[in-house]
C-alpha cells in the first residue's frame, strides 16, 4: 500500500522539468573590464567566468589571416533575466565581426554561438570576445563556460608585408634578363652587318684596281717590246 502511494509523488518528481544548472566545467578565469584590458585565452580551451548585469567581459586571442573564429558560450540557468545576455567577436580594431544573444526568463540553459563565415579572418592580429549582460535588472551574476575555437592554414604571406615586395623584384629582374640579352644580340649582328658591308666593298674595289694595275703592266710590257722591236 505504501508502494502504490509513493509511485505517484515518484513519478511527478521525474515530471517536474529540469532547470537546475549545472556547475561551469571550465578553468575559472577573470574577463578583462574593457577591450584594452582583454585577458588572453588559448583556442580550444574550456574557461568559467561570470558576467554582472550591466557589465562585459573581455578576451582576446591572436589568429592569421584566412583562419575561422568561433566562440560558444554555455550559461547554467541560475539567473533569470530580459533581454540579453550577448556575446561578440571582434577584430583588431574592436570592429564587431560575429554576434549571437539571447534571453533566460525561466531559468533554463542555453547556450550560445558566433563565429566568422567560411573565408575566415581578413588579417593577422589580436581578436577579441566579449561577454555582456544588457540588463540591469537581473539579481545575480551569470555563471557561464565558454571556448573560442580557431580552424583554418593561417595566410601570413599572402598579407601585404615589407618581405612580399623583393620575392616580385627578383621575379621581374630575371624575366627582363632574356629580353636585355635578345635586343643585345640584335644590336649586335646589326652593327656586325653593317661593318661587314663596307669591309667587302672595300675589298672589291681593291680587288678591281689590283686587276687594272695587271692589265697596265701587261699593256706597258707589249709597247716597251713593240719599240725595242722597232729601234732594232
Amino acid at each position: 500500500m505504501r508502494r502504490l502511494l509513493a509511485l505517484p509523488l515518484v513519478l511527478a518528481i521525474v515530471a517536474l522539468p529540469v532547470t537546475a544548472s549545472a556547475a561551469p566545467q571550465g578553468e575559472q578565469i577573470d574577463g578583462g573590464p574593457a577591450p584594452t584590458q582583454a585577458t588572453a585565452v588559448e583556442a580550444g580551451t574550456a574557461y568559467a567566468d561570470d558576467v554582472r548585469p550591466g557589465e562585459a567581459r573581455w578576451f582576446s586571442l591572436d589568429a592569421e589571416t584566412g583562419q575561422r573564429l568561433g566562440a560558444t558560450l554555455t550559461e547554467y540557468g541560475d539567473t533569470e533575466y530580459n533581454c540579453c545576455l550577448k556575446i561578440a567577436l571582434s577584430d583588431p580594431d574592436f570592429n564587431s565581426i560575429a554576434t549571437d544573444n539571447g534571453y533566460n526568463g525561466d531559468g533554463t540553459a542555453q547556450t550560445l554561438r558566433a563565429e566568422t563565415d567560411e573565408d575566415g579572418v581578413d588579417e593577422s592580429g589580436t581578436y577579441y570576445l566579449s561577454v555582456e549582460l544588457d540588463d540591469e535588472t537581473a539579481k545575480r551574476p551569470v555563471t557561464y563556460d565558454f571556448s573560442i575555437d580557431v580552424a583554418g592554414e593561417g595566410m601570413l604571406s599572402s598579407s601585404p608585408s615589407p618581405t612580399a615586395e623583393p620575392t616580385s623584384s627578383p621575379t621581374g629582374d630575371a624575366s627582363a634578363s632574356p629580353t636585355t640579352s635578345t635586343d643585345d644580340a640584335s644590336v649586335a649582328a646589326a652593327s656586325s652587318q653593317s661593318s661587314d658591308g663596307p669591309g667587302m666593298l672595300l675589298w672589291g674595289v681593291v680587288g678591281v684596281l689590283a686587276l687594272l694595275l695587271v692589265v697596265l703592266l701587261a699593256l706597258v710590257a707589249v709597247l716597251l717590246r713593240r719599240l725595242g722591236g722597232s729601234r732594232s
